[in-house]
């Protein structure tokens, strides 16, 4: 996208997109974190995990939430389909009780917000992980049917991925898997994932 405003003549200042709140926007996402039962100093990872292409999600976030989950440690889940992402939330009443589904709930502005106040974001090949980049928040972003390659690559973010022989297999990702298996996201493990939580929070 940079390159045909350079073409044109005009100044480009930076090469990495920036998302601006006010600060009426960022007391509004507090407001919002106090609203869900979230105490203040509460450490906050937001999750992306839907995407229209269904190829791109990964299925074991409830088996990762069941290991990631502990007091002081909450989970945003974050998207445009309250249903639709509750199938990935496990079923034991006090893990979820460390999860708060807002999917599909919020405005894109309020997402933001809540971007803005998290410690992590953990997202698949979608929007959202290009708004936590440009918010400066630390993210993990998973590539399955899809590759950076495509034009698409991380700033900052940590890229979670495996190199199996039909990667690429989609332009924007599809949503059937022709080996039958979706190995290219579901051979990455709960344990591979937390890993990565930490070593981010960490850093």
């Amino acid at each position: 996208y940079i390159e045909p405003l350079l073409r044109a003549g005009l100044k480009v200042h930076t090469t990495i997109p920036k998302i601006y709140l006010s600060k009426t926007e960022i007391e509004n996402g507090k407001k919002i974190l106090l609203n869900l039962g979230i105490p203040e100093n509460s450490q906050v990872i937001s999750v992306a995990p839907l995407s229209k292409w269904k190829n791109k999600e990964w299925s074991h976030f409830p088996e990762f939430f069941e290991i990631a989950v502990k007091p002081g440690r909450f989970f945003l889940i974050l998207g445009d389909d309250f249903k639709r992402a509750e199938k990935f939330l496990p079923e034991k009443s006090y893990i979820r009780s460390f999860i708060k589904n807002v999917s599909g709930t919020l405005s894109l502005r309020d997402v933001f917000s809540l971007l803005y106040h998290s410690d992590l974001l953990i997202s698949v090949d979608s929007g959202i992980y290009h708004a936590g980049e440009a918010l400066g928040i630390p993210t993990i972003v998973f590539f399955g049917p899809t590759v950076p390659a495509f034009g698409f690559s991380p700033v900052k973010a940590k890229v979670l991925e495996v190199d199996i022989p039909c990667r690429p297999c989609h332009l924007h990702g599809g949503n059937f898997c022709k080996r039958g298996d979706h190995a290219c996201l579901d051979s990455i493990s709960p344990d591979e994932v937390l890993d990565a939580v930490e070593e981010m929070l960490n850093r």
